[in-house]
């Protein structure tokens, strides 16, 4: 998107020099609307720029927040009903269900704690299913900000 603003930016001002440069004008006067364009135009260009990089920022940073409920809301799905289409969950959860599996509860002391731990659980849990041999990536979703559960994917009982 900023570099169609570019672009655009490019096209508008090459344009209007050579307007500028047709026109029956002394110099210094194309000279000075020139450098006008170019300042009005740089900082339109600017302006919008900042706009859309706070947009795409705020969209960025709400995408995992939004991708992670919806795997929670799959796993607690799943949970209540185990009947459901195990093809359209492993979909969603990005996970297979299929198989033998650990299950695994992190947490750490919520009094201890003022931040979400859900980076520190997902590398603790990665680190259990290359422990056990895991066959593909653990499934983990947050509880609470100290409390996730997961499953680890394994070939034998461990």
């Amino acid at each position: 998107m900023i570099r169609a603003y570019r672009l655009g930016q490019q096209y508008v001002l090459r344009d209007a020099f050579d307007v500028s440069c047709r026109t029956e004008t002394a110099a210094e006067v194309r000279a000075g609307a020139y450098d006008r364009m170019v300042t009005e135009v740089s900082e339109y260009i600017d302006w919008i720029s900042q706009g859309v990089v706070a947009v795409y920022e705020e969209e960025r940073e709400s995408w995992p927040a939004g991708q992670a409920n919806s795997r929670n809301a799959k796993v607690r799905e799943l949970l209540a009903s185990p009947g459901n289409d195990l093809d359209a969950a492993e979909a969603t959860l990005g996970y297979r269900l299929r198989g033998r599996h650990i299950a695994v509860v992190v947490w750490v002391d919520q009094h201890g704690t003022n931040q979400d731990q859900l980076s520190r659980f997902t590398k603790a849990t990665r680190a259990l299913a290359e422990r056990v041999h895991s066959t593909g990536p653990p499934l983990l979703v947050g509880v609470d900000g100290a409390t996730a559960w997961g499953a680890v994917r394994t070939r034998s009982r461990v």
